[in-house]
């Protein structure tokens, strides 16, 4: 017999799945009412051209933060690029047809869906209060690629990366795979694929030769670009 705790854990639980749903099929409703809205309005050629603006610019964006993944990524590339360029075509057909009543309700489900609830639980709208990710003990031998050192997980992130010579930021770039690796919720993967991202950028900077060459070289999440940099950083000394 479940206590009410349980029983409330997993009503609510239940509740979430629910507005979830509704939710889904009220955005993929939208979408599809938006995208006949904008043929009906004008014609077949703008809505393909505008969806093909649309995929392809957020290609390119999705593309320069999962450039670390390798080919695996490219089915979650293609779907990100078509999703966001049908949303962004429909969502254009439903404010060219209905005008501010369609755009009111397009505010109303961005209002109500998931990211933006999740962003206002963990509190990512207030200013100042930016994710921190846990420091504490990751489990180690997640990849065969990174060598499970205890100093390697413990130590904490890095945030001024100018101080780390290149050997240091490659090691915070294999230490971060291993915290992602085992990170215990979204709230500090989140945080840990934002501070990735820092990592390459920084890398970028120092060595675009370098770090073009390692990705050309099928890079992966966990492998480790300093035997790409050695000429880039000889350069800049």
């Amino acid at each position: 017999m479940r206590s009410p705790a349980e029983r409330g854990r997993r009503a609510g639980s239940g509740g979430t799945g629910v507005r979830d749903r509704v939710w889904r099929w009220a955005s993929h409703l939208t979408v599809t009412v938006g995208l006949l809205c904008a043929v009906a309005s004008q014609g077949w050629a703008m809505p393909l051209a505008e969806m093909f603006a649309f995929s392809f610019c957020a290609g390119f964006v999705a593309g320069g933060f999962l450039a670390g993944d390798g080919w695996s990524a490219a089915p979650r590339l293609i779907r990100i690029s078509l999703s966001t360029g049908a949303v962004l075509t429909g969502a254009g057909g439903i404010v060219a047809v209905f005008g501010l009543a369609g755009a009111a309700w397009l505010l109303a489900l961005l209002a109500i869906s998931p990211a933006v609830r999740y962003c206002i639980q963990h509190r990512w709208l207030i200013l100042g209060d930016a994710p921190t990710p846990s420091t504490g003990h990751v489990p180690v031998g997640t990849s065969s690629e990174v060598p499970p050192e205890p100093s390697l997980v413990r130590a904490p992130l890095t945030e001024d990366l100018e101080t780390l010579d290149d050997a240091a930021l490659c090691l915070a770039w294999r230490r971060s795979f291993l915290m992602l690796e085992g990170a215990r919720n979204e709230h500090d993967r989140m945080a840990l694929v934002v501070q990735r991202q820092r990592y390459l950028d920084e890398l970028q900077r120092r060595s675009p030769a370098g770090i073009a060459a390692w990705l050309a070289s099928g890079a992966r999440a966990s492998s480790n670009p300093m035997p790409f940099l050695g000429d880039d950083s000889r350069e800049e000394r």
